[in-house]
Order: structure tokens, then sequence, then C-alpha cells
């Protein structure tokens, strides 16, 4: 869970979600339907990307073989 990493199509659909939360919650008097659309509404404006790391960032903190360096010298 990483804070504004999400992109701004999954913001905006995360806000249109919790809309739809709170309309029908409150349309259809389901009252507790609506305490719902708070987390949703935090992870739109915290923009919290739930995706995992990507492969190029971990990748970037390994470090390389001693093969590769030993190939390298002779």
């Amino acid at each position: 869970m990483r804070p504004f990493k999400a992109s701004l199509s999954t913001v905006v659909s995360r806000f249109f979600l919790m809309m739809a939360v709170v309309i029908i919650g409150g349309f259809t008097g389901q009252l507790w339907l609506i305490v719902f659309a708070l987390p949703i509404f935090l992870t739109a404006m915290l923009a919290i990307s739930f995706s995992p790391e990507t492969t190029a960032a971990k990748s970037a903190k390994i470090s390389t073989p001693q093969s590769q360096n030993k190939k390298q010298v002779a």
C-alpha cells in the first residue's frame, strides 16, 4: 500500500464508486452503507495504490553477483 502512487483514472473511478455508494445508500435508506464511503473517499483522496512493487524497482535494489565481478576483472 503506497500513498500518492495511484493514477488519475484510479482516483476518478474511486470517486465515482464513492458517490454511487452514497447515492444508493441514501435512496434505499441503508445508512450503514454510507459508512463504507469514507474508506473509499480516503483511498481516492490519498491516491493509495494497492499494486505490488514493480520489478524494475526490485531489481535496482539487488546487487550484482560476485561471478560477474570476477569475469570483468579477469
